[in-house]
């Protein structure tokens, strides 16, 4: 009969658990300028990306969508906002929507990458 118990008990916690977990994440797409036409794996561009991306805070998962020029970032928005991520994107030299890249972390990409 315990046993009973105890398996219903875990069966509904997991359920809030997962449940909870929806509710902790939000998806945002952001308008950036990207000039670089192999983004993906570009040293510059891509390798920032990957290196400099999953250290903003609150930050879950992200895309780079070449197509449209989008970033898709999935996040927590208990520990950060999209003005936040908006900033964060901006200074690794990314424009972000309306917030403009970081003139000098943008510098520093490689020619390849800078508007023409």
């Amino acid at each position: 009969m315990f046993k009973k118990y105890l398996f219903l008990f875990i069966l509904l916690m997991s359920t809030e658990i997962s449940s909870a977990q929806e509710n902790d994440r939000q998806t945002l797409l952001i308008k950036t300028q990207v000039y670089c036409d192999h983004c993906q794996v570009c040293e510059s561009c891509g390798g920032r990306m990957a290196k400099e991306m999953p250290y903003i805070k609150g930050l879950i998962s992200y895309a780079y969508i070449d197509s449209s020029m989008h970033f898709s970032v999935t996040f927590n928005p208990k520990k950060t906002s999209p003005e936040k991520i908006r900033q964060a994107i901006a200074r690794i030299g990314y424009d972000a929507d309306e917030v403009k890249a970081d003139s000098r972390a943008w510098a520093k990409f490689d020619e390849c990458c800078l508007k023409q």
